[in-house]
């Protein structure tokens, strides 16, 4: 009998242990399941943001995506003069045009965590316009260093021949539409 003594506690000490690490699994379960789905949430929005230029590009009808292209820049766009703010003003297609790719640049940029996006004439059909929206990983600083998202990097980013490439350590969509 004397044999048995703490048996008992170093059983419970063994199913605690267990135990706990059951739960750590179960949250580091559900950790990677927000995680993709943060991922998969900024990829519905830049997909609708891509989807939001070609409804403004279709309502200008100038039969060119030439006035939307921002020839592979991620540079911003300057917002345009106040005499050129078509929301308030009657402006000529071109007007529209460099308005219509500075409010989709902003909102973009507001929307999107690290948001940013180019515009591009189709490297196969330059009455094709090409639209790359870009996104910084949840994981990742701002320089692009992040261990955890390495992999994922590595399927969200896309390389458009001839066109632009996605910045390091962001995610990017590209989408391609004709006026």
């Amino acid at each position: 009998r004397s044999l048995q003594k703490g048996v008992s506690l170093l059983e419970s000490l063994v199913a605690l242990l267990v135990l706990a690490m059951g739960v750590l699994g179960m949250l580091g379960v559900q950790l990677k399941t927000m995680a993709d789905s943060q991922t998969a949430t900024n990829r519905v929005l830049a997909a609708r943001l891509a989807e939001d230029l070609f409804e403004r590009m279709k309502a200008n009808a100038t039969g060119t995506a030439q006035p939307y292209s921002l020839s592979s820049d991620w540079a911003a766009v300057t917002a345009p003069a106040s005499s050129a703010r078509c929301d308030a003003e009657i402006c000529t297609s071109a007007q529209q045009a460099t308005f219509d790719v500075w409010r989709w640049q902003t909102t973009v940029r507001n929307t999107l965590p690290g948001g940013n996006a180019t515009t591009f004439l189709a490297p196969s059909d330059n009455q094709q316009l090409g639209v790359m929206v870009s996104w910084r990983l949840r994981n990742t600083d701002q320089t692009g260093n992040s261990a955890a998202d390495t992999a994922r990097a590595g399927w969200l980013n896309v390389d458009v021949g001839g066109g632009p490439t996605c910045p390091a350590g962001s995610a990017c969509l590209v989408s391609y539409a004709k006026p």
